[in-house]
């Protein structure tokens, strides 16, 4: 078996392993997974719509069939971190078998993994978002309030 690649012609290059090839049904949650990691990292007014498409290989178009537009996505992105955290919370705080001091303990700990994971290079979204409140969109304002 030759391991000699050949030289790649015009047009769309091949897909390969590393190419996005969910499904459809995949590619809304596909999308949100791709904000929950750049807008903790970046922010929401500093990560554009082609930057959230390209994370994960997928084409633009498939972004506005599933959000009206950046704002639509970013509650998305918010409401699903927020169910993230609220699992986090319960699995942590809700643990009869520890005492109460102990919960808060591994809850802690637990986060600190979590950011250790990243290299100290994501946040926290909500407060994130709280520090770029000035800029966002009235309706998107109201929504980060809720939620913090």
């Amino acid at each position: 078996m030759s391991t000699d690649i050949a030289p790649r012609g015009r047009g769309r290059p091949p897909k390969t392993d590393a190419s996005y090839n969910a499904s459809y049904k995949d590619t809304r949650e596909v999308l949100i997974r791709s904000g929950l990691a750049l807008l903790t990292q970046n922010g929401f007014l500093s990560t554009g719509i082609d930057a959230i498409v390209k994370n994960v290989g997928v084409p633009k178009g498939s972004f506005y069939y599933y959000f009206e537009n950046k704002e639509d996505y970013g509650r998305a992105v918010l409401a699903s971190y927020d169910s993230f955290f609220q699992h986090k919370l319960n699995k942590f705080l809700s643990d009869a078998s520890v005492t109460p001091m102990k919960r808060l303990s591994h809850f802690v700990a637990d986060v600190g993994r979590g950011m250790q994971k990243y290299a100290f290079t994501r946040g926290c979204l909500v407060g994130n978002l709280m520090q770029e409140a000035s800029g966002l969109p009235d309706a998107f304002q109201r929504a980060v309030a809720a939620d913090s």
